[in-house]
């Protein structure tokens, strides 16, 4: 039997937020999607041709890898951390060489994606019924994480899903296909996290404003929709996570501690961290357990950084800094900037990433990076050039 290796491709990605609903039960799951995936994405490079400017790049990343690895007192605090920045800068690097190429093949695969987002709706409305469903996390409230056992796990799943409604819509102009953004809506508002419930609301107005034909009829639904927000919000149990996060005279940390719910504490402590390191440190980074034992001495838990930007730097150092940047530009430039879209759009689709990356980080959950891609190619609408083949 002859494997399509163009379909592969994509359907490997595509099993990603329905396999994460399970990743508490079947622990490898995604760890062995995540292998195959890589796989897949090498033997497309090389069926390509490696160009000079990826092989550069990857020899760069390589030996960021084996500086950080070398910095890092054993045993790691989570073996995840190796492949997070390699993957977003191997994955979009190879988005933004083969121009239309990803569009293309989703839009090939169109039936794929529409059975993920079936799937995937599927059992999140199952799981409603089930108590294992609902946890408590920070801020003692009760919130809904399906199956994954996490609503933080669960969130960048929703959050792919409707990328990927967004992109059937565009594609097949299926104004029907909207209706299914309540259920990961649903998951936003039920969650404990506040940076999801923000991007996800900002990704819902972009599908929102492609449901209408009629933009006039847009811009007059919008007080019904805010209101009709607040009334959700005010009976959600984002409400218990909000109160738990607003300033009072018991909380335990200062009041934009209590507001970040510790951010700005320990993002002191980790820009202190990085201002006494040696310049060897600063210039390639401190290894991958550094920035969870900061924040362990400035707040009593080993938990990441919070924010794309404070992470690399101690991770990689202002290398890994720039060469994030770089990945992200040329993302913007060769795919975001060229979007036919109003700009406010496109400036939504930009402050989704950056606001993403500054308060909950980005590049570390597998299905916002995937997810955002097709965001973006929802909305490009370019024909591949001579240049971009």
């Amino acid at each position: 039997m002859k494997i399509n290796i163009n379909n592969s491709y994509i359907n490997l990605i595509l099993l990603f937020p329905l396999f994460t609903l399970f990743q508490s039960y079947i622990g490898p799951i995604n760890k062995i999607l995540f292998i195959l995936l890589m796989t897949v994405q090498m033997t497309m490079y090389l069926r390509r041709g490696i160009s000079a400017r990826f092989f550069a790049l990857l020899s760069i990343v390589m030996l960021m890898e084996c500086i950080a690895l070398f910095s890092t007192s054993f045993p790691l605090q989570s073996i995840n951390d190796i492949f997070y920045f390699p993957f977003i800068v191997i994955f979009y690097n190879f988005i933004c060489e083969n121009g239309a190429f990803f569009y293309d093949l989703a839009v090939k695969n169109i039936k794929s994606i529409k059975r993920i987002i079936y799937l995937w709706s599927f059992f999140i409305v199952v799981s409603i019924a089930f108590p294992l469903s609902y946890t408590q996390v920070w801020g003692g409230g009760t919130y809904f994480a399906s199956f994954t056992g996490d609503p933080f796990r669960l969130c960048p799943t929703a959050f792919y899903i409707l990328a990927l409604i967004l992109m059937v819509m565009m594609i097949e102009k299926n104004r029907k296909m909207f209706w299914f953004s309540i259920i990961p809506m649903f998951c936003f508002f039920s969650s404990g996290s506040r940076t999801y419930l923000l991007v996800g609301l900002l990704l819902f107005l972009i599908v929102w404003y492609k449901f209408f034909y009629n933009k006039h009829m847009f811009c007059l639904s919008l007080l019904p929709l805010v209101l009709l927000f607040l009334v959700f919000l005010v009976n959600s149990s984002m409400m218990q996570k909000i109160a738990a996060t607003s300033y009072s005279s018991n909380s335990y940390f200062d009041l934009w501690g209590t507001v970040t719910s510790g951010r700005s504490i320990f993002w002191e402590a980790d820009i202190n961290a990085f201002r006494n390191g040696s310049l060897w440190n600063k210039l390639l980074g401190f290894g991958f357990n550094f920035v969870y034992e900061v924040n362990k001495t400035a707040i009593g838990a080993k938990i990441w950084a919070h924010n794309d930007f404070i992470q690399l730097l101690l991770t990689y150092g202002v290398l890994g800094i720039l060469l994030y940047l770089k990945v992200i530009y040329s993302l913007f430039r060769r795919r975001l900037w060229k979007m036919s879209e109003k700009k406010w759009v496109v400036y939504l689709v930009f402050f989704i990433w950056f606001f993403t990356a500054n308060m909950n980080m980005f590049y570390t959950y597998l299905c916002t990076v995937l997810g955002y891609v097709f965001l973006i190619e929802s909305l490009t609408k370019i024909k591949q050039t001579d240049e971009e083949k």
